[in-house]
Formats: C-alpha cells, sequence, structure tokens
C-alpha cells in the first residue's frame, strides 16, 4: 500500500493521527494509535491485521522528515494546510 492524498480513508486516518498528536484525544482511534505506538513486533502485526491503514500511516509518520509533520503536509491536514 503506498501512501495517497486522494485516497479518502487515508486522509481520515491522516486526520485522526493528527489528532492523537496535537489534541490528545481519547476517542477510539486515538486510544488505537497510542496502543500502536506501545506494541511489541508480534502485538503490532496483530493490530495490523485489522488496521492496515491506521498501522501504515503511523509507520509513514514515524519514518516522515520533520518529526513527522511532513506527512500531515502532504495530505494538508491541520495547520499544515497550504495557504
Amino acid at each position: 500500500m503506498t501512501l495517497n492524498p486522494n485516497d479518502k480513508k487515508q486522509a481520515k486516518a491522516v486526520f485522526e493521527l493528527y489528532e492523537w498528536q496535537y489534541d490528545n484525544g481519547n476517542n477510539f482511534k486515538c486510544l488505537l494509535f497510542d496502543l500502536i505506538a506501545k506494541a511489541d513486533r508480534d502485538n503490532y502485526l496483530r493490530i495490523a491485521l485489522g488496521f492496515p491503514i491506521e498501522c501504515m500511516l503511523f509507520r509513514a509518520w514515524g519514518q516522515a522528515g520533520d518529526n513527522g509533520n511532513d506527512l500531515f503536509r502532504q495530505f494538508e491536514i491541520g495547520h499544515f494546510t497550504e495557504k
């Protein structure tokens, strides 16, 4: 799976990842990203079976430049939108 800002499911998941990082929410997706962040390899793979988009984007965020903020810029999320 590749990153695609035009994919509505990916864009929604990136927004939820943004909320997790910047708004410190406590909804299901924010708690899911907490679990992904804390999971060991085996549990990460289990989570990825049910939430492949979220896991792929979490990894992309971790590898993105500017402490992950380049992913938000690519998807034009939050305060990283083009003006």
